[in-house]
């Protein structure tokens, strides 16, 4: 279960071991630059440190408030520290009913790091969302990645957005991530373009991810990707996408794209493009319980070269004219469709695909 941020109550002091980037100088009221004091709060926390990067469960701890930052906050190389906002709200309710939300606002430009935890690892992110809204920011939102051949374990988000306005941005930065896991994370965007979750890059392909989850979770708005190249035994439970990007495979790395499984999860109108695609050599992709609405023009599954599929339970509709279920100009082997709905007018072609 999702561990819930907290504030201290009114009147006493942040509890040890608690790190308060107020008392560090950031204001948070989103006019401030509050880059430098954060950045001060976390080289406290780094000076505790270990030998290994263990920084012993301490917090990095975020009030209420919108936090400016101009330039990468710096998180790289730290084991087991803990990032909370205070509001527990995570930036969902951006107008403060109820109570402000906690964001990080990135006001910065080019193709660096908005959030830096390259390296880290055992570390939890709760309740402090992510904002960008320049037009120039090329870059990554939150990075986990380290070296080209480096694997970090055991990482995890909760209770939070990423938010882009503009610009061409990836949100999620996770090759090398093993064991990884978010909850209740929402990933969208205005008039931004790019990728939301990227777990390979086609440049690095020996940096791989697997065993990572994702539960909860929503991907909505007009991006190229929604999850680029998930790794092996990458898992999806009741994620919803809506006017999203595709879930796609254009890389491959040191191991195999397979496993994928999908439970429980929506995929409500696409963005001009089939849900799942794949331009390489896919394995054991499963979805059960799914809905799966088609914009009318793609088909839902768009997979060059797939074998073992399963689907299990799922309903297929559309939105518009007559799509196809599967690409028509693919088969797919060792592939089964068990008690599935496909509602007129979307075309069930599985038994010409199917061999």
């Amino acid at each position: 279960m999702p561990v819930l941020g907290f504030a201290p109550p009114i009147g006493i002091s942040t509890p040890r071991g608690w790190f308060d980037v107020q008392n560090y100088g950031a204001y948070g009221d989103n006019s401030h630059d509050d880059t430098a004091a954060i950045q001060a709060a976390i080289t406290a926390i780094k000076a505790t440190a270990s030998a290994n990067g263990s920084v012993g469960g301490k917090t990095l701890y975020f009030p209420p408030g919108f936090y400016k930052t101009t330039s990468r906050l710096d998180l790289t190389l730290i084991n087991g520290l803990r990032i909370l906002g205070g509001s527990g709200r995570g930036g969902w309710d951006r107008f403060g009913v109820g109570g402000p939300p906690t964001a990080i606002y990135y006001q910065g430009g080019g193709s660096g790091v908005a959030v830096d935890l390259g390296g880290s690892q055992e570390c939890i992110w709760d309740g402090v969302s992510i904002w960008s809204n320049i037009a120039s920011f090329s870059g990554t939102m939150m990075n986990f990645n380290h070296t080209v051949n480096g694997d970090v374990y055991g990482n995890r988000l909760q209770n939070m957005q990423f938010n882009c306005l503009l610009g061409n941005v990836t949100q999620l930065r996770l090759a090398g991530s093993i064991e990884f896991s978010a909850d209740n994370v929402s990933f969208s965007n205005a008039g931004a373009t790019g990728t939301q979750v990227q777990m390979v890059h086609p440049a690095h392909v020996s940096q791989w991810s697997n065993a990572n989850s994702f539960r909860s979770c929503s991907f909505i708005g007009t991006k190229q990707y929604s999850v680029l190249n998930p790794g092996p035994q990458t898992t999806f439970v009741d994620c919803t996408w809506e006017h999203s990007g595709p879930v796609a495979y254009n890389a491959v790395g040191n191991e195999e794209a397979s496993t994928a499984t999908f439970t429980g999860c929506g995929f409500w109108d696409s963005n001009g493009t089939s849900w799942i695609t794949s331009a390489v050599q896919t394995r054991a992709f499963a979805f059960v319980g799914c809905k799966m609405t088609s914009d009318g023009t793609n088909p839902v599954f768009s997979l060059a070269n797939h074998q073992g599929l399963f689907l299990g339970g799922c309903r297929f509709d559309t939105t518009g004219g007559t799509p196809n279920v599967f690409n028509p100009a693919y088969t797919i082997s060792n592939a089964s469709m068990l008690g599935c709905e496909v509602r007129s007018p979307v075309v069930d072609n599985h038994a010409s695909v199917f061999v």
